[in-house]
């Protein structure tokens, strides 16, 4: 197979799984119509991503911003020395401690994962492999994404992505918690997450409900004012995975839809009306 030609002859996921079964190194370069993305990979590994659509969004310094990993005051310090000495964002983080190792490699993973999970909802496209001796990036800090992983999840969020569109509709709505009566809590591990049944499951139960990582995040954030996307915006997930976390959320009867009255109060704010839908 040619590494170079368009998404009609083949499927990211081929191209994937061939880079990865080569152990190839290089950067691979994929235009669309409202982006261009280029991948990098070290012995068939993801180490790197960059979208040009996107680029602000998921440049490190924001991404640590967002997710109150990095003040703004200590990213515009950082970005004032990288622009004398020219040394890495992350490095300049580090050495003045305006974050620490694992806020650093959590940043980057995501960086690279909410570019790469973008890239399967395309469906038209060129592609090119400049094959290389050697990339560049930050090898202390940056965690090789095994291919079959982003694969697996991949194809998750394609079998996913239609069932949660239904009801998480548009990034712009805005969702309220709902008192349940019972303490909600992050789960340790995955073995302890609540399972997910009904919407009233979650009232006249005894004890906590734990919840996942990720919808703990998003719920730690639901206010009735802020919307999906810039709720997502401020947590390591990407849109998918935000979007899941919402559903089921919402699939647990913890959060409800508002609807904006278009009345602003004395913040400036929104008000919020009478709940909307919930899934069945």
């Amino acid at each position: 197979m040619a590494l170079e030609g368009t998404l009609h002859d083949f499927a990211l996921a081929d191209i994937l799984q061939l880079i990865a079964l080569q152990k190839k190194t290089g950067l691979l370069t994929l235009r669309g119509a409202e982006d261009t993305v280029i991948l990098g990979f070290d012995g068939g590994a993801l180490v790197s991503a960059d979208s040009q659509a996107r680029r602000i969004d998921t440049r490190l310094g924001t991404l640590l911003v967002k997710t109150r990993s990095l003040s703004p005051d200590a990213l515009a310090k950082a970005l004032e020395i990288q622009g004398q000495t020219l040394q890495r964002l992350g490095f300049i983080l580090l050495k003045h401690g305006f974050c620490d190792a694992d806020q650093l490699r959590a940043g980057l993973d995501a960086q690279v994962r909410k570019v790469a999970y973008s890239l399967f909802r395309w469906t038209d496209g060129d592609y090119v492999f400049d094959q290389q001796d050697r990339i560049d990036y930050d090898r202390e800090y940056v965690r090789p994404i095994q291919v079959e992983s982003l694969l697996m999840e991949g194809a998750r969020m394609l079998d996913e992505w239609p069932i949660i569109q239904k009801v998480i509709r548009s990034p712009e709505l805005v969702f309220q918690r709902v008192a349940v009566g019972q303490r909600v809590e992050p789960a340790e591990d995955a073995d302890d997450v609540e399972e997910i049944r009904d919407a009233a499951h979650a009232k006249g139960r005894e004890g906590a409900i734990r919840i996942s990582r990720p919808e703990w995040w998003v719920y730690e954030l639901v206010d009735g004012r802020r919307t999906i996307g810039e709720i997502v915006e401020r947590t390591f997930l990407s849109d998918f995975e935000g979007s899941k976390a919402f559903y089921d959320l919402l699939s647990r009867g913890l959060i409800e839809e508002s609807r904006r009255t278009g009345v602003v109060d004395e913040t400036g704010a929104f008000s919020v009306e009478v709940p909307a839908v919930r899934p069945a």
